[in-house]
């Protein structure tokens, strides 16, 4: 028997070939369907889940964890940075994993060298990794790439990304670096998700994004079908989707893309809800909200601020809160953020409050996890299942039929017959009784495209 290092059984069968020696057949651990002892974190319906329940979390920005201690970070160490946030009771920590000044073979190294040191000492936290960077002034790019960078519309902020690159430039560095970087980690657990790039857009032209976003997912799926996959966006609106709701339901309906993204900032303290909020796309698009990044501009105590925010945006559907800046101790690391990051050096006045709202958010999370069905194979006709809360009802079978219905949390539906393959899924033939005493007909998938359970015996 072989296992790998992560603690999956291999498959193998040995085979006798004329000479009669024998020959032994290795297949990879590739676990797609969650089943019991799942590490990996999945999707179902608008939850994240690991193994049979539910996960809401905080989790914090390291943007540079990966190169702590190193000449792009000499002054940050990582074993203070994730001490601090697991006394904070985060368990989700967001990184930027290129560099312009290193190779692809030394990013790659780092990023072993990062989940090595999770595996050792972090075993609760999970890694969300960004694979590029939408903004040129802080060196967090694939090498190669600096020539893509242009002045923004009116010459103002950093140098963004242009449009050549998201309509076939990204195809020289980005790609190969991807399909490296996600090869070899595919069957890493402590990887929660992979984001295609940080708060990405293409100026003025939402189409091209889609495209680029779309592309990109499928072939991350292709080379990766174990990790979640997400935008990295700010919004919809950011990206010049916001006055479309057709353009924003395309982007985020892709079976390829898990999880919707939103960066919600309040500049000069700002108590009003961010204009940053993707939070109605839920109700046709059943799938996680995570808030990604989060700040307030202030120098003055923002506890009141977050709490209330976190108590909005949770009761809207989010599945976790990551605060951005996160920067423990009284130095400077170069990872922090001056304005609107959650530290001690500038934010002094709201340092240990913040740190026990959060935990105290994070502990309240952790205690409402519920129960989330795992698969249980074949369905026979006329017996009753449960369909996981924004299941869709389509009419025909497959991602393209017609949505009839959302269901709610552990809808029960009959099975009217035998299932049919479509798409790359499992489509059972279900009647759904709705509160005014009538019934649908029609089609859902017994999994998503991730293997994220929405229909279950149990």
């Amino acid at each position: 028997m072989t296992v790998t290092a992560d603690g999956y059984q291999l498959l193998e069968q040995t085979v006798e070939i004329a000479d009669g020696s024998a020959l032994t057949l290795t297949l990879e651990a590739n676990p797609r369907f969650r089943a019991a002892g799942d590490p990996f974190v999945r999707a179902a319906g608008t939850h994240f889940v690991i193994g049979a329940r539910s996960f809401k979390f905080i989790g914090v920005n390291l943007r540079g964890l990966a190169h702590y201690g190193t000449p792009q970070m000499p002054y940050a160490r990582a074993h203070d940075q994730l001490d601090a946030a697991r006394q904070m009771g985060a368990r989700v920590v967001r990184i930027f994993l290129p560099h312009r000044d290193l190779s692809p073979d030394e990013a790659e190294a780092r990023l072993a060298g990062l989940l090595d040191l999770l595996k050792r000492e972090y075993p609760e936290m999970y890694l969300i990794i960004a694979l590029t960077n939408l903004y040129g002034d802080v060196g967090f790019d694939v090498p190669g790439d600096l020539s893509f960078y242009d002045l923004q519309p009116g010459n103002s902020g950093p140098h963004i990304l242009n449009l050549h690159w998201f309509n076939e430039g990204y195809k020289q560095n980005y790609l190969p670096f991807v399909r490296r970087i996600v090869s070899r980690f595919r069957n890493k657990p402590a990887i929660m998700a992979w984001n295609i790039g940080n708060e990405l857009k293409a100026e003025a032209d939402p189409d091209l994004l889609i495209r680029f976003k779309h592309a990109m997912a499928r072939e991350i799926r292709r080379l990766d079908p174990n990790h979640l996959i997400t935008t990295g966006m700010i919004s919809t609106r950011h990206a010049h989707m916001g006055s479309d709701p057709a353009k924003r339901r395309q982007l985020y309906s892709s079976a390829d893309i898990d999880f919707i993204t939103n960066h919600a900032y309040h500049i000069d303290g700002n108590d009003k809800p961010s204009p940053e909020d993707d939070s109605d796309l839920l109700r046709d698009i059943p799938k996680p909200l995570l808030i990604e990044e989060a700040g307030f501009e202030s120098r003055e105590d923002r506890t009141g601020l977050y709490q209330a925010e976190m108590d909005r945006l949770f009761a809207r559907g989010a599945s976790g809160y990551m605060p951005w800046g996160f920067m423990a101790g009284d130095g400077n690391t170069g990872d922090g953020d001056d304005a609107l990051g959650l530290d001690r050096k500038w934010h002094a006045a709201d340092w240990e409050s913040l740190n026990r709202l959060f935990r105290a958010r994070a502990d309240q999370l952790a205690a409402e996890a519920i129960e989330i069905p795992l698969a249980t194979g074949d369905f026979a006709a006329g017996q009753v299942v449960f369909a996981a809360q924004g299941a869709r009802l389509r009419r025909p079978a497959g991602l393209d039929g017609g949505i009839v219905y959302t269901m709610l949390a552990r809808t029960r539906v009959t099975v009217q017959g035998p299932s049919e393959r479509r798409d790359d899924l499992r489509w059972w033939p279900v009647r759904v009784p709705l509160d005014d005493g009538r019934t649908e007909d029609g089609w859902i998938a017994q999994t998503t495209p991730s293997g994220a359970v929405l229909l279950s015996a149990v």
